[in-house]
């Protein structure tokens, strides 16, 4: 039988068949055994339906989207390579005027360590540190902590670094990887897998496939940021929908945020949710002492990316 550790280093396009057939085979067999088994605890527990009418009608259409593959937009996908390319470039360059010290590069973390927080730079205060290398870290959590508190070219350095940071990740992860997957699929497609146990949450997640350690069929969908509506990059719509179809989005409302307020009976949380309140911007009116209301988009993103890391940090201690 095959053994692979690490699927991204195999080409499984030209994996031998005879060694795959016997793993496949044990895979779906111990599938049906923990599907039987699970079967009567549900039962036992009169959660059956939660299998019977939501999962299993879901898995079905994931597995025909995942054969499918979504249409790609060239021309937009063209545009976007186009436009990031030219605002990478602008804001290198502002970066490089405001920056008080010489040949730094910004995509190193260790000279942007030595600018923000060094005293031969910005002489910023560090509050978050890399448990490696004990250097400030450069995660977009703690720019932003820092940003709340900084001013005058400091605020505007951290500012245009992260919008740097972020044009970086969206030209090279997004753009150049649809590019690159559609010139491989010769169909104007791409393609990912979809998870449904692959997250500790019980999310629905997504992945790319990847055919080679060279060659990937697609991107992971679920991670494409929402744009902002005065944002000319909306990365979502490189992906287009067949003629005469239509996407259809679906999903539980903040589903995991609103069992944590009935579990914990927390008071704030459920007057949010009673009120209707954007939950990121009523943190923050709790976190800053504002009325909800007067919260502003500073602010909101720090407390979106203060909540998130704490989700991150429980789920590594569990």
């Amino acid at each position: 039988m095959l053994t692979v550790t690490d699927g991204a280093t195999h080409d499984w396009e030209n994996m031998p068949l005879d060694e795959m057939a016997l793993g496949n085979a044990m895979d779906a067999d111990f599938t049906l055994r923990a599907h039987l088994q699970m079967e009567k605890e549900m039962n036992k527990k009169g959660v059956q339906h939660v299998y019977a009418k939501l999962l299993k009608p879901i898995l079905v259409v994931a597995s025909q989207v995942e054969h499918r593959g979504i249409l790609v937009d060239n021309e937009c996908v063209s545009n976007f390579d186009e436009l990031l390319t030219h605002e990478v470039a602008e804001l290198e360059e502002k970066l490089s005027e405001l920056s008080v010290i010489e040949d730094i590069n910004p995509k190193s973390n260790a000279d942007m360590g030595t600018l923000l927080f060094s005293a031969s730079g910005f002489d910023l205060k560090a509050t978050d540190f890399s448990k490696k290398t004990k250097a400030p870290s450069i995660t977009e959590a703690h720019l932003t902590s820092v940003a709340a508190t900084a001013t005058g070219d400091a605020k505007e350095y951290i500012d245009l670094l992260l919008k740097y940071k972020a044009r970086i990740k969206q030209h090279k992860t997004y753009v150049k990887g649809v590019e690159k997957a559609v010139a491989y699929n010769e169909d104007g497609r791409v393609y990912s897998s979809y998870n449904f146990g692959n997250v500790v949450t019980g999310r629905l997640s997504c992945s790319t496939y990847s055919v080679s350690p060279k060659h990937r069929k697609g991107i992971s969908f679920h991670t494409l940021p929402r744009p902002d509506e005065n944002d000319p990059v909306n990365l979502r719509s490189m992906m287009v929908a067949d003629d005469d179809k239509v996407f259809v989005a679906a999903d539980f409302s903040q589903a995991e945020l609103r069992v944590l307020a009935q579990c914990c009976k927390d008071a704030n949380l459920i007057e949010a949710f009673n009120s209707g309140q954007d939950l990121h911007s009523f943190t923050a009116s709790l976190v800053f002492g504002n009325q909800a209301g007067e919260t502003d988009c500073q602010e909101r993103k720090l407390s979106h990316c203060v909540r998130r890391r704490s989700q991150q940090a429980c789920r590594t201690d569990r």
